[in-house]
C-alpha cells in the first residue's frame, strides 16, 4: 500500500478521544491530517484555527477545502513545515508509529509549539490482548489497518511511547486509553461491551486498544547562581565592624590555618570591585551569560521595614540594568557577631509582624516582581525564604501575598523554601517548591560523622567551659576539613522526598569559611575545577530527570566563605569554564 492509498483508508475516520480532549479557540497544527475531517469538526464545532500536513496529494487537496491551510508535506525529510508560526496543539494521531524516528520528529516539531502548548499523540498499544493471543499461537499477520497495519514500521506498549515523548524533551501531563479488544465486535450488545471497558479500566496495558498522551514542552533548565550585595560599605557595618567594612574587609584578612591552605582568596587582577559602580554589575552579568548562568538570585535583607545592602539591587531597578534575569532570596534571619566572634551579639533583630508589615514588604518587592528581568514560573514571581521555619504565620502571609500578586495581575507568588542546616523538611502548605541550600544541608542532614563532630565538639565546650581559648584550641584539634568528593556523592546519590512541592536542587562550587570563622571553620579539601564540572554535571542531569526548572548553586560571589564562580588568582577563570563545559558535553 503506498502512501496515497494508506491516506485515503484513514481520511474518513475521525479520532473522537482525541477531538473531545481539544479546548475550544485553539490554533492547532494536525500532522497526517489526510483529509481533514477532525480539523474541519475543529473548526466547525469549536471554533479553532487548523492547520494540516500530509505526504498524500490526494488528500491535502480535499483538506485544503475544510482547513485553515493544507500542505503536502513528508515527515522524513526531517524538517519544520511552518518555521514561522506557533500553534497552541499539535496534533500526533495515529502518526508516529509510521516513521522511522519519531523521536527526531518530535524533537523538530517542538520549535513550533507555544511556550504554554501541548502534543496530543495516539498510538497502537502493541502489547494488547489480542496480539497477545495471537503470537501465544504463532500468529503475526500484518493488515491493512489496526495495531498490525502493514504500514506500521515502529510498535509502541504504554512504557515505549511514554519513554519517547520524554526523551524527545516533554513532560507527560496526562496518559488516556481507549478500549480495545471487543468493544467493536459487542457493539450491538451494550452490556459485554460495557465489561470490555471496564475490563481496560482495570488493566490498561491488556486492553486497551491505544495510548493517548498530553505533554508539554520541558522547561528548560536554568541555572541560577546566589548573588551576595555585601560589596560595598553600608551605616550599619561601619557601626558594628569598622568604617568602610564590606566583604572584602573579611576575606583580605584571613590566614592559613595548614599547609597548602589556600587563603586568603584573592580576586583575579586584584578586582576588590563595589557593587554600587554600574561597570561592575554590568561586568557580572556579561560573565554571567557568557558561561551559561540565567540569573542570579540576590540575598534580600528586610528586618520588619528596615531595608540592608538594598542599594544595588535598587540601582539595577532604576538603571534597568545590566540585561540579566534575577529574583531574590529572603535571607531571614537575625544578624550577629557569631560570624566573627565565638560570643553571641545580637546587631539587627528579624521580627515578621502583622498583616500590614506583610502588605508593606510585598508593595516594596512590587515593583521587582513586575521588572521583566525578574524570574517568574507561570506568571508567578520566583521568591525564596531561607529560613520558612522561623515565620510563625508564614501560611496567612503567603495566603496574603498570593492575594495582593493576584489584583496586580499575577498568577500568585511561587514561594521557594529554603532546605538548610536549619530545616529538613518544607513547613508551609503554600509554598510550591523547595531549594536544596548546599553545602549546609548536607552538613547537617545527610553527613552523619559530620553530625558526630559538631555534637562532639559541643560537649566538649560544655564540660570545659566558655573560655575563648579554650574553644578555639578544641576547633583546631577537631578541624572541620571536609572531603569533596565523599559530599557531593551524598549529594548526587541522595533519594528525594515524596512532596508535593517542586524539588529544586541545589550544588555548590567550594566552601571555606576561615574568613569568617577562623579555626571555627568549615574546609572542604581536594577541591578543583575539573571535579566541579563533572559534578556539576551530574546535578544538572539529575535535575533533568525530575523535569526540575532550576538548578541553584552556591554561589556567584560569597568570597568570605570561599564560595565564588568569581575569576581568582588561583583557578582563573575555571569554575565558570567547568559551568559552559558541563552545560555542553552531553550528560
Amino acid at each position: 500500500m503506498n502512501n496515497e492509498q494508506h491516506s485515503m483508508v484513514y481520511s474518513s475516520d475521525i479520532n473522537n478521544y482525541i477531538y473531545n480532549l481539544v479546548p475550544s479557540d485553539k490554533k492547532i497544527l494536525d500532522v497526517g491530517c489526510n483529509s481533514g475531517n477532525l480539523g474541519s469538526k475543529l473548526i466547525k464545532e469549536k471554533n479553532c484555527e487548523v492547520w494540516g500536513v500530509d505526504c498524500s496529494a490526494n488528500v491535502i487537496e480535499i483538506a485544503k477545502k475544510r482547513l485553515t491551510k493544507a500542505i503536502v508535506f513528508d515527515l522524513e525529510t526531517y524538517k519544520i513545515p511552518f518555521p514561522e508560526e506557533k500553534f497552541d496543539i499539535i496534533i500526533f494521531a495515529d502518526v508516529l508509529e509510521h516513521i522511522k524516528y519519531p523521536d527526531i520528529i518530535l524533537k523538530i516539531f517542538k520549535s513550533m509549539l507555544a511556550d504554554d502548548g501541548i502534543i496530543i499523540t495516539s498510538t497502537p498499544n502493541i502489547a494488547n490482548i489480542k496480539i497477545r493471543l495471537n503470537i501465544l499461537f504463532g500468529k503475526w499477520i500484518y493488515k491493512n489497518n489496526g495495531i498490525l497495519d502493514k504500514t506500521h514500521i515502529r510498535f509502541f506498549t504504554k512504557e515505549t511511547i511514554q519513554s519517547v515523548i520524554k526523551e524527545s524533551g516533554y513532560s507527560i501531563i496526562k496518559t488516556e486509553s481507549t478500549p480495545g479488544f471487543g468493544v467493536y465486535f459487542f457493539k450491538n450488545f451494550n452490556f459485554l461491551r460495557k465489561i470490555m471497558i471496564i475490563l481496560c479500566k482495570t488493566n490498561v496495558k491488556l486492553f486497551s486498544l491505544q495510548f493517548i498522551i498530553i505533554a508539554k514542552k520541558k522547561k528548560e533548565l536554568k541555572i541560577i547562581a546566589m548573588h551576595l550585595p555585601q560589596f560595598h560599605s553600608i551605616p550599619e557595618n561601619d557601626k558594628w565592624w569598622g568604617k568602610d567594612f564590606t566583604e572584602w574587609t573579611s576575606t583580605k584578612k584571613a590566614t592559613p590555618l595548614f599547609k597548602n591552605h589556600y587563603q586568603p582568596k584573592v580576586p583575579l587582577d586584584e578586582n576588590y570591585y563595589n557593587l554600587l559602580e554600574p561597570k561592575t554589575r554590568e561586568w557580572q552579568a556579561d560573565l554571567a551569560k557568557k558561561y551559561g548562568i540565567y540569573g542570579f538570585c540576590y540575598y534580600h535583607y528586610w528586618f520588619n521595614g528596615k531595608k540592608v545592602l538594598e542599594r544595588p539591587v535598587e540601582n539595577i531597578l532604576e538603571l534597568k540594568r545590566p540585561n540579566l534575569n534575577f529574583c531574590f532570596s529572603w535571607a531571614n534571619e537575625s544578624w550577629s557577631r557569631t560570624w566573627y566572634s565565638s560570643k553571641k551579639e545580637s546587631l539587627l533583630e528579624q521580627e515578621y509582624g502583622n498583616e500590614e508589615d506583610w502588605e508593606h514588604h510585598f508593595n516594596y518587592l512590587l515593583p521587582f516582581f513586575k521588572d521583566n528581568r525578574y524570574i517568574k514560573v507561570d506568571n508567578k514571581p520566583v521568591f525564596l525564604i531561607y529560613k520558612p521555619s522561623q515565620i510563625l504565620r508564614i501560611d496567612e502571609m503567603i495566603i496574603l501575598w498570593n492575594k495582593l500578586a493576584n489584583k496586580e495581575g499575577f498568577n500568585g507568588i511561587h514561594i521557594v523554601e529554603t532546605l538548610s542546616k536549619t530545616q529538613a523538611s518544607p513547613v508551609s502548605d503554600f509554598s510550591e517548591a523547595v531549594m536544596y541550600y548546599e553545602p549546609g544541608y548536607t552538613m547537617r542532614h545527610g553527613n552523619y560523622f559530620n553530625s558526630l563532630k559538631i555534637s562532639l565538639k559541643t560537649k566538649l565546650s560544655a564540660i570545659l567551659g566558655n573560655n575563648r581559648y579554650i574553644n578555639n584550641f578544641i576547633k583546631k584539634l577537631l578541624l572541620n576539613k571536609l572531603n569533596y568528593d565523599y559530599f557531593y556523592k551524598l549529594i548526587i546519590n541522595r533519594k528525594l522526598k515524596k512532596i508535593k512541592q517542586n524539588n529544586y536542587l541545589g550544588s555548590f562550587v567550594n566552601f571555606d569559611d576561615t574568613a569568617r570563622r577562623g579555626a571555627r571553620a568549615y574546609i572542604f579539601e581536594h577541591v578543583t575545577p575539573k571535579k566541579f564540572e563533572k559534578y556539576f554535571r551530574c546535578m544538572l542531569k539529575k535535575s533533568l530527570s525530575i523535569e526540575s526548572e532550576f538548578l541553584f548553586i552556591t554561589a556567584w560571589n560569597e568570597w568570605a566563605e570561599g564560595a565564588y564562580l568569581e575569576p581568582d588568582s588561583k583557578n582563573g577563570y575555571a569554575f565558570l569554564e567547568a559551568i559552559k563545559n558541563a552545560q555542553s558535553n552531553k550528560y
